[in-house]
């Protein structure tokens, strides 16, 4: 035996029982420490060797376990047979039978391009890849056996908080399927969407070391639901869906798929042509409702065009197994709203004062983007600093002030244009000047402004403009 901390423990006495059979041995350990974990492993080699001296080789071992606090902690099980789970009137929990030489189960992930080749992956199955050192034949002495999974307390794998029944080993049929020249093995149907694995050999009567969880079957997610999120340099579409499915939340990562479509909002093309993005994280937050929600953000990094209207699907992605692809989403577009638009707002004017007999200057109010109004405002009735935080989390804008000068003849000549920014602080210009205008000529201002970092880069009119008329002769 060996703890955990690396210190050998020695046997005390090994000896053979007549009422048991040869595939018994016990071992007697003391001083054990039921503060200490433990691991048993039990070693053998010939007794008499013709070609050298022999080395001992491992041929049974437990799980790593505290010791029992009792009266009988010098006592230590190592191997028991297969047909029997306890050694009767033993006050230790059994360790079973565990031959380290015969391979642990392999599973493979099963791909689109799997299922494309086969429809044996419709339902609960899996995947193996043939153990490595055996040959292939049809009478190979491994038999799979399987373990299903119950979400009842912490067990043997990583999957949730599902244990697995010692007494519910099945073995199941595996069919050889040959993907690009490799050997495989499809094990279908199976019983739980969760089970453990290990190999029997038929020959020696002991099995092999036990799988991790693994996942046979993910259900299809429900339908997406798609929102456009405009941030200060980005434009975003959250997908989101509601999560009730245990192996949903428990899924490793998700997978987004789009499709242009052509159509208007709230209707779906029949074939659409689906791209699939990367699997990636699922953001997780519980609502207030207390349902648990799931979100995915896509955007222009993921081939996304502005402008277009797009359908959205998901699929959660187990290490082996995917579920299907969900219903598709409502159709949404990928363009920044026209309510986000920069508006002028009510009670706002472009006012004119006269500098100078060529000269004028043009001023307004500030600017705002609705959709980020609110929470400036917000932040402007909690302190100035608030203030300035929430103009900097807006999008910066550009602006243009054109002005046209009215001819006789009812055609409008572009006299001028002034463009300004944002400053980088955050803060937006109010006012701007304009020089060189002639005396007796009437004119007409007009301000447009766009974004200055998000995709829409076309020029919106704000709704603020002013005519005016420069004096007939110097003052001077």
């Amino acid at each position: 035996g060996e703890d955990v901390n690396g210190c050998g423990v020695g046997a005390a006495d090994t000896r053979r029982s007549e009422a048991w059979c040869r595939c018994h041995v016990v071992a007697r350990i003391g001083l054990l420490d039921h503060r200490l974990r433990y691991r048993f492993v039990l070693s053998a080699r010939p007794l008499i060797s013709e070609f050298g001296e022999a080395t001992f080789q491992e041929v049974a071992s437990s799980p790593t376990r505290a010791w029992l606090q009792d009266e009988h902690d010098e006592v230590a099980i190592l191997a028991v047979p297969k047909s029997s789970s306890t050694i009767e009137n033993s006050p230790l929990v059994d360790v079973e039978l565990e031959s380290w030489d015969i391979p642990t189960p392999r599973p493979l992930p099963v791909t689109d391009a799997v299922e494309v080749f086969t429809r044996r992956f419709s339902g609960k199955a899996l995947l193996f890849a043939w153990p490595d050192g055996w040959q292939i034949r049809e009478d190979s002495p491994l038999e799979l056996e399987v373990l299903s999974v119950t979400s009842e307390s912490p067990g043997c794998g990583d999957v949730g908080t599902q244990t697995a029944r010692e007494s519910q080993w099945q073995a199941v049929q595996c069919t050889v399927l040959r993907i690009q020249e490799r050997a495989c093995l499809v094990t279908a149907p199976l019983s739980s969407s969760v089970v453990c694995c290990r190999w029997w050999n038929s020959d020696r009567r002991v099995f092999g070391p036990r799988t991790q969880q693994l996942v046979t079957f993910v259900p299809v997610p429900p339908a997406p639901t798609v929102h456009l999120r405009v941030t200060p340099r980005q434009l975003l579409l959250e997908v989101c869906l509601t999560l009730e499915e245990e192996l949903h939340l428990q899924a490793v990562n998700w997978q987004v798929a789009f499709a242009k479509q052509e159509s208007r909002p709230g209707t779906c093309q029949e074939s659409p042509a689906w791209t699939a993005l990367a699997e990636r994280k699922l953001d997780i937050a519980r609502k207030s409702d207390g349902t648990m929600q799931g979100t995915l953000i896509v955007g222009e990094e993921d081939q996304l065009e502005i402008g277009t209207m797009y359908i959205f699907s998901v699929r959660a992605c187990h290490k082996y197994r995917s579920s299907p692809w969900s219903p598709p989403s409502e159709t949404a577009s990928y363009a920044v709203p026209s309510e986000s638009f920069p508006k002028a707002g009510p009670g706002n004017e472009l006012q004119v004062e006269a500098l100078s007999e060529s000269s004028a200057r043009f001023w307004w109010r500030e600017l705002e983007v609705p959709a980020f109004a609110a929470a400036a405002t917000a932040a402007a009735a909690a302190s100035l600093a608030g203030a300035s935080e929430a103009s900097r989390s807006s999008p910066a804008l550009e602006y243009r002030l054109d002005v046209m000068c009215c001819m006789a003849d009812g055609r409008m000549e572009r006299h001028g244009t002034v463009l300004l920014e944002d400053d980088e602080n955050g803060s937006r210009p109010f006012d701007a000047t304009v020089h060189g205008l002639t005396l007796a000529s009437r004119y007409f201002a007009t301000l447009s402004c766009r974004f200055a970092s998000l995709p829409h880069r076309s020029w919106c009119k704000t709704g603020l403009t002013a005519a005016f008329e420069t004096p007939r002769t110097s003052q001077g």
